[in-house]
């Protein structure tokens, strides 16, 4: 009977090699892919979690928009310049009968706002409630 005691060649190592690389690029990238869609689940559902928590919130800036919008329509204001900017404190647009009482819907203090209208199509509520504040508030322009 006769032996082949020539071991492994230099082919037989290339080809388990190139195999044994491929099979670990494949793993890497499956891994990867895997890590990547729990990334972003876990960032989905904090995100979600934010929206959630800020929506009573930001249902009260709609309303308070959409006051503003009103209002600017009955005193038949317009912006024409280009920078110009009308802004409607909270208290106008209560005293006037656009608003009831904004309501701070976690522990019911009033909350307070105004909002900036620069065209038509570019309104901006801002609301600061004790547990919630718009961003880019400017307090002096109650």
């Amino acid at each position: 009977m006769k032996l082949n005691n020539h071991g492994w060649g230099y082919k037989s190592l290339i080809i388990w090699s190139s195999v044994f690389i491929i099979a670990l690029l494949i793993a890497s990238l499956w891994i990867s892919n895997l890590v990547r869609r729990y990334n972003s689940d876990k960032k989905s559902d904090k995100t979600n979690n934010v929206v959630d928590a800020n929506k009573p919130y930001y249902d009260l800036e709609n309303i308070m928009r959409n006051a503003g919008i009103e209002y600017a329509s009955n005193h038949n204001t317009l912006i024409t310049l280009s920078n110009a900017e009308l802004i409607i404190p909270y208290d106008e647009l209560y005293e006037e009968g656009y608003l009831d009482k904004l309501m701070d819907p976690k522990n019911e203090d009033e909350c307070t706002g105004y909002v900036v209208i620069k065209s038509s199509s570019d309104t901006d509520a801002y609301i600061k409630c004790s547990g919630y504040i718009t961003e880019d508030y400017y307090s002096r322009m109650e």
